[in-house]
């Protein structure tokens, strides 16, 4: 690189540009007393050069890399990827472009994981955290939720969690941990023949009290989850990796966790939606975690995918269709019009299914609310049950709800 002119000669112009950079020194040397330090517990070998472009880091990172990888060691790289869209901790994978990361992180990328971040301290702790703790999580095929408690018992485990699936054309999932295991917030990856761990992914601190459970949705080569406090990370299937990361609340709400709900995941292939009782509904990009909007809606409840739509029930009982694209609201339907207020403020929403015409919604009430899907007009209010009932679902045409403890046709 050519030096301009006055670095060479003592001249009026270099004699003036002295008390100059004194004054650069003196901000600099103060930028560097006053700024927070980060002390990483990962041993860190920075790269760097007074050059801008065209200095040879990259080919030496790589060096190093592969000198350490000889070594057996377990490197991987960190960028800020200059020019990319993705601001947040992301690991690279091969569905990223240069407009993603740049280009110097992704050529880097094909020689070892390379993580990119606007902030390169956050994915510091990204990495920090990828050896992980304890959960378990199966797909058991029984349609009896006491059998598989007792089953369960008998094993010293417990069941902590059912959820209704679409996998297989419906069928429910059980959720079992360790009788004395903590299973909130990480996540295990078993073999299904010999039941060996291949991996797991601890998302927060365990000091962490929460009242939200784990979600989890698999598309394609990635699994997306939510923690107790927001946070939704999606992971490399075969690995347990950290793909990327989006906190979608900040850190005050660790003191305020035990009231937060996170509805359960869903997605459509190319994005995931989910929403919580903050007030907040997502739409975000699967590839890289970029929020594709934000609207303000309080629930708790799985959304619904139909088409172009996305249906929601607010945790005050309206009925809100939304632009799937967009997250424009073009419909809402007060589902609860026919409760009297006081007793309309002690009633709950549990959860929806729809079909073709019909959304069905079940109250914590133990009442079924049977509403026009087109227009969203209340057709009928039928009593399933006269204590607790599960959300409904649907399959093969018949709907299915979970109450006392066992599955039941609802027809």
């Amino acid at each position: 690189m050519n030096r301009p002119f006055f670095w060479k000669d003592n001249g009026i112009l270099s004699s003036f540009l002295i008390p100059i950079s004194f004054i650069y020194y003196s901000i600099s040397k103060l930028h560097y007393y006053l700024k927070k330090k980060y002390i990483s517990d990962i041993p860190i070998v920075s790269v760097g050069s007074p050059l801008i472009g065209g200095g040879g880091k990259t080919p030496v990172v790589i060096a190093i890399l592969n000198f350490l990888i000889a070594n057996q060691k377990n490197p991987c790289a960190l960028a800020k990827g200059y020019k990319g869209s993705i601001k947040i901790p992301t690991l690279i994978n091969n569905k990223h472009s240069v407009k993603d990361v740049g280009d110097e992180p992704l050529l880097i990328s094909k020689t070892i994981d390379t993580y990119v971040s606007k902030k390169r301290k956050d994915a510091l702790e990204v990495i920090k955290n990828n050896t992980y703790d304890q959960f378990y999580d199966e797909h058991v095929y029984v349609f009896s939720v006491l059998a598989i408690t007792k089953i369960s018992e008998k094993f010293n485990l417990r069941l902590f969690d059912v959820d209704i699936s679409s996998v297989h054309g419906g069928s429910i999932r059980y959720f079992i941990c360790k009788k004395d295991s903590n299973y909130k917030n990480t996540l295990r990856c078993y073999e299904i023949k010999n039941g060996n761990e291949c991996w797991n992914l601890k998302t927060e601190d365990s000091f962490t009290i929460s009242n939200s459970k784990l979600s989890l949705i698999i598309v394609d080569d990635l699994v997306v989850f939510s923690n107790s406090i927001g946070d939704i990370t999606a992971a490399d299937i075969e690995t347990g990796l950290i793909i990327w990361q989006l906190p979608t609340q900040s850190s005050s709400i660790i003191n305020e966790t035990y009231n937060f709900k996170i509805s359960k995941l869903v997605s459509d292939g190319s994005f995931i939606y989910f929403s919580n009782n903050r007030n907040e509904i997502y739409s975000v990009d699967l590839k890289n975690g970029i929020i594709n909007w934000k609207n303000e809606i309080s629930s708790s409840i799985t959304p619904v995918i139909t088409g172009n739509l996305i249906f929601t029930v607010s945790e005050d009982g309206y009925l809100l269709a939304i632009e799937k694209n967009k997250g424009n609201i073009i419909r809402v339907t007060d589902l609860l019009k026919n409760y009297k207020l006081k007793k309309r403020k002690d009633i709950k929403p549990v959860g929806f299914a729809i079909d073709d015409t019909t959304l069905y919604l079940t109250n914590s009430d133990g009442k079924m609310i049977l509403a026009d899907l087109s227009i969203g007009n209340i057709k009928t209010i039928e009593k399933v049950s006269g204590d607790f009932v599960s959300r409904p679902f649907i399959f093969n045409q018949n709907l299915f709800v979970i109450r006392n403890g066992s599955i039941v046709q609802y027809n």
